[in-house]
């Protein structure tokens, strides 16, 4: 069987971060686009 984005299990960090983000752990907000790229400094 071809491999599909169906198909694939995420791998153990995917699932990590998934879950972290779930529950609301290293999620970020900004409030517009100007916001979130002084919080990743760009």
């Amino acid at each position: 069987m071809k491999n599909t984005v169906s198909n694939i299990e995420p791998n153990p960090l995917t699932v990590e971060i998934l879950t972290n983000s779930q529950r609301g752990d290293d999620v970020h907000q900004a409030k517009d686009i100007d916001d979130l790229f002084n919080q990743l400094s760009i």
